[in-house]
């Protein structure tokens, strides 16, 4: 069993406490810096990237392609990264007795997101979206005993008594645009059918309300239980780490920049490959990258570089501009020195702050892949693995396509208490080689620390117990030994030859705390990540990372943040889509992004722009 445990917080809560509270002001910090004696083994930089995650190997990345007449010498750009790889929450972990390594994270590239067209670039093979079958399965819906199986959320709407039409787009259009459904101008084109107009009454209650009152003052009570339960992440609806819950017009922010995506795809040999990509072109081009190798303070100094920043290997690195690339609480409690606490004090870095979801996975090595034993040597269907009305659909496909969709993604979404929301069959060829499933992606706050507590009391022997409980009341016919009998005398008895278990307690923010919360503030996830290309006025400071950026994508986020830090602290010009986006009627934003801006200057949040539609 292979335990990771990234961004553990509990000194955090200590050094509120211990720590004496810091008042040094930004004008402190600025006028008064300390005094600049040149180290002899000191290095050197133009820029240092703090951070060898997606968004610092990107911007790495990037700037290795700069023509050295911006002012930045492609041989003085500096990485440092405290791990000995590089990626972050991209990762590789290696499983079973052949050390089989299997890609973790990233697994999504819509086509009208930034990622999609990064992959193509890199030259990085992507599955299409039809390489996947979604099962949803509810145990005891809305009440209703028993463990209920679809295809959509459409499939469940009898349980919650909802209008049988009410999916996934429904649901979005009135949780974006308000207590009614959009309004639609049929003189606009296309029938009306994707121009919408704001309803801006509708969109007054999004006033003060979190994300739970206000689905529920939108959808009613029921409607709200349907859209909890069909969702896959249920950090949306409950309380974060720090007791705090979702704003609703934050997540309604986030769910307009990521509903118009387009077809999504998957990269074919996991994501960490365009990591490997983009770091290799980035040492050709002259980029230096310190691994092993943790920040410790940024301080300012006189010079022509003006930022000290110390390591935990006692070097001193000098540099003219500073790429702060890592998750908002590993500033606050790893690295220390007047320029984080200048950030750290601000309403803005508090809001992002104060949004962030905990998750915990776990991937498990298989003495067999049980979840394609699912045809007998006739030809037809073995019911084990999932209910009798999906795998009907399969077999009444062409070949190719039941082919492709029978080995894909399952993506259960399970009620009931058990902890277990969502299990993932990869059609990658790594996972099916290795014989792995991430058995569970969990980012219920409440569950995703009772699955880190049983390892951490028992072990793998307990998670494994756990796991085959839940597997039992998911797949009888596979693991019931009162049902299996058929399935283990045809293919053999299932067993987890191999665990590995990763807790995020830092997971991501997308859906940051702020909008009219309190309503004085007039923060927006947008403005936070306005504020976050240079935090300190007058600095060469620059934030990147998912935890400034409103996207539900972790590298999304990143590499859309260090895109903007680029395009407007070095004078690039990198699109930010591959493709032309859908737009709405006035050719600047799709139609929820532009509804939300409209509804939210209406309800007096001030100007609101999409950057990544302008």
């Amino acid at each position: 069993m292979k335990l990771r445990e990234v961004g553990d917080q509990t000194g955090r809560y200590w050094q509120r406490f211990l720590a004496p509270i810091a008042t040094l002001s930004l004008v402190c910090s600025i006028v008064a810096p300390i005094a600049y004696a040149h180290g002899d083994d000191d290095i050197d930089c133009d820029v240092v990237i703090i951070g060898g995650g997606p968004g610092g190997v990107h911007t790495a990345y990037r700037l290795a392609t700069l023509p050295n007449t911006v002012g930045v010498d492609k041989r003085k750009v500096c990485v440092i990264e405290k791990e000995n790889r590089l990626g972050g929450r991209v990762e590789d972990v290696e499983l079973g007795k052949n050390g089989e390594i299997i890609p973790l994270g990233a697994m999504r590239a819509p086509e009208y997101q930034y990622t999609h067209g990064l992959l193509n670039e890199l030259g990085i093979a992507m599955n299409p979206q039809l390489s996947h079958m979604t099962l949803l399965g509810i145990l005891n819906p809305n009440g209703v005993n028993g463990l209920k199986w679809g295809n959509s959320t459409n499939d469940f709407s009898s349980y919650y008594q909802q209008d049988p039409g009410l999916g996934d787009t429904e649901i979005a259009q009135k949780l974006v645009c308000g207590a009614q459904v959009p309004k639609i101008n049929p003189t606009l084109g296309d029938g009306g059918e994707f121009q919408f107009e704001p309803n801006l009454e509708g969109c007054n209650a999004l006033k003060g309300k979190t994300i739970s009152e206000y689905a529920t003052t939108v959808l009613g009570t029921k409607g709200f239980k349907y859209l909890r339960d069909t969702s896959t992440f249920k950090a949306d609806f409950k309380a974060p780490y720090n007791g705090k819950e979702q704003d609703a017009l934050s997540y309604a922010e986030y769910l307009a920049n990521d509903w118009d995506t387009g077809a999504v795809d998957y990269p074919a040999n996991g994501f960490s490959e365009a990591i490997k990509i983009m770091a290799d072109q980035a040492k050709l081009g002259g980029v230096k990258f310190y691994m092993n190798e943790a920040v410790e303070s940024i301080n300012k100094q006189w010079g022509t570089r003006p930022y000290k920043i110390k390591t935990s290997k006692d070097r001193v690195f000098n540099a003219k501009r500073v790429i702060i690339a890592t998750t908002a609480d590993v500033l606050k409690d790893d690295i220390s020195g007047g320029i984080t606490e200048d950030i750290i004090v601000q309403k803005e870095y508090k809001a992002a702050e104060s949004g962030h979801a905990i998750a915990t996975t776990i991937t498990n090595q298989w003495n067999m892949n049980w979840w394609d034993k699912t045809y007998t040597k006739s030809g037809k269907t073995y019911q084990y693995v999932s209910q009798p009305s999906a795998l009907a659909e399969i077999d009444n496909s062409d070949a190719d396509t039941q082919r492709i969709r029978r080995g894909g993604m399952t993506n259960v979404t399970w009620g009931g208490g058990y902890c277990l929301t969502r299990l993932e069959m990869s059609t990658q060829k790594v996972w099916r080689q290795g014989q792995v499933t991430r058995t569970a992606y969990i980012d219920d706050p409440e569950c995703a620390l009772k699955w880190y507590n049983l390892y951490k009391q028992g072990g793998v022997n307990a998670v494994n117990n756990k796991l085959n409980e839940g597997l039992q009341i998911i797949f009888p016919r596979v693991f019931d030994p009162n049902k299996n009998q058929e399935f283990v005398q045809r293919f053999g008895k299932p067993k987890i030859l191999d665990s590995a278990v990763i807790i995020h307690k830092f997971a991501w923010n997308a859906l940051g705390e702020g909008s009219w919360n309190p309503p004085q503030s007039k923060l927006t996830n947008q403005k936070v990540w306005d504020w976050s290309v240079q935090p300190l006025n007058g600095e060469a400071v620059y934030l990147v990372g998912d935890s400034w950026v409103p996207s539900n994508g972790w590298s999304a986020a990143a590499f859309m943040g260090s895109v903007r830090v680029l395009n407007e602290k070095f004078g690039m010009n990198v699109p930010l889509h591959d493709e032309e986006v859908p737009t709405s009627a006035n050719g600047k934003y799709p139609k929820f992004a532009r509804v939300l801006c409209e509804c939210e200057n209406a309800a007096g949040t001030g100007d609101c722009e999409f950057y990544w539609y302008d």
